[in-house]
């Protein structure tokens, strides 16, 4: 077949043939764009700029590197920008954002701050204030967020399902969708609040009615995944999760997938996959905690509760078992009087509670 390509043709082209190769045109940035296509997008934007530096080039190429998970070249683009001796004004708060999704949340907090208020430099003070555990700072930002704004109400509700406030999270995205029935994504935010939840049912049903329009979203299948796990076992979530490993990912995305098939197959891979992981995912540190408790390197699982602060019951639950097989080991009260004190947190959590 390809062979037959590089031979010249013996034959005149017929109309039909020429009429095509004119109809072929090269891939312009809209249709890249309107595929999702982040990459291709990339690498046309960047051909682009090799002819010459162009500030709406370079603004786009941020987007698009931002879009595609890329945030330390999106980052780079955009402080780039900022040396020119003008650039347009929203430039910092994209930054910020950058930063943000890079866990670098007090240099997000800081590019913030400088910049003119609007509604996304808003959003992503009330994020990083989160983050960093500013509840004065976190609730001044709540007070400024408008309740006919679509993008306000939807960071609202993505920190109360980070504080585990699922049903006020669900509240919110069910409003949103009936005011605005295209939005069919909320309907797997939804589904993400019940699984929390453990309503595997309610969760496999919401998310249903988005894998009937998008078949084939990794975020979707992922999380079918899981409901399988948590409904039957490991063995019947592994194939998705293969599936979806063998297709084109963005590395956030593959990076969530290699860590849950660590899950399903019960800590396999644990020690190769796991701590790579440890500083983009907080799970991957609670579940390699898990994983050395499992085979009684308690030592080890110790070392790892040293840069772990436990925020979910998950978290407080690892460290408490942590010390109290280290108390039980090395007969340490400090050790078993620091785990009674998380247990006790962890009864009091009004997320178990509830």
């Amino acid at each position: 077949m390809l062979l037959s390509r590089l031979r010249p043709s013996k034959k005149k082209p017929s109309e039909d043939q020429t009429s095509k190769k004119k109809a072929q045109k090269i891939p312009e940035l809209e249709d890249f764009l309107l595929k999702k296509d982040y990459g291709g997008a990339c690498s046309l934007l960047e051909f682009g700029q090799k002819g010459g530096w162009d500030e709406t080039r370079a603004l786009w190429l941020g987007h698009c590197y931002f879009r595609g998970g890329d945030y330390k070249k999106a980052a780079d683009t955009y402080e780039e920008l900022m040396k020119k001796p003008t650039y347009p004004p929203e430039v910092p708060v994209y930054l910020g954002c950058c930063y943000f999704f890079m866990g670098m949340y007090a240099d997000a907090k800081n590019v913030a701050e400088k910049i003119p208020k609007s509604s996304l430099q808003n959003r992503l003070m009330f994020h990083a204030s989160h983050k960093l555990n500013d509840e004065k700072k976190l609730m001044l930002y709540h007070q400024q967020l408008a309740a006919d704004n679509v993008e306000d109400q939807l960071s609202l509700a993505s920190i109360h399902y980070m504080r585990m406030h699922y049903a006020e999270a669900i509240e919110i995205y069910k409003k949103i969708l009936q005011q605005n029935p295209s939005l069919v994504a909320l309907n797997v935010y939804i589904a993400m609040c019940y699984f929390k939840m453990d309503y595997f049912d309610v969760a496999q049903e919401m998310l249903q009615i988005y894998l009937d329009q998008y078949p084939q979203s990794p975020a979707a299948l992922n999380l079918r995944a899981c409901i399988s796990y948590k409904t039957y076992n490991g063995k019947t979530a592994i194939p998705e999760i293969e599936s979806l490993l063998r297709k084109s990912l963005y590395p956030a995305a593959r990076d969530l997938l290699n860590h849950n098939m660590v899950v399903f197959k019960d800590g396999d891979g644990a020690l190769q996959i796991l701590p790579a992981l440890m500083d983009v995912m907080p799970e991957a540190r609670v579940n390699l905690i898990i994983y050395h408790l499992k085979k009684g390197h308690i030592q080890d699982a110790l070392k790892l509760c040293d840069d772990l602060e436990p925020q979910l019951p998950t978290e407080f639950l690892a460290k408490a078992i942590t010390f109290t097989c280290w108390g039980q080991l090395k007969d340490s009260k400090e050790h078993l009087k620091t785990a009674e004190q998380y247990f006790k947190m962890v009864g009091e959590s009004a997320a178990e509670c509830g």
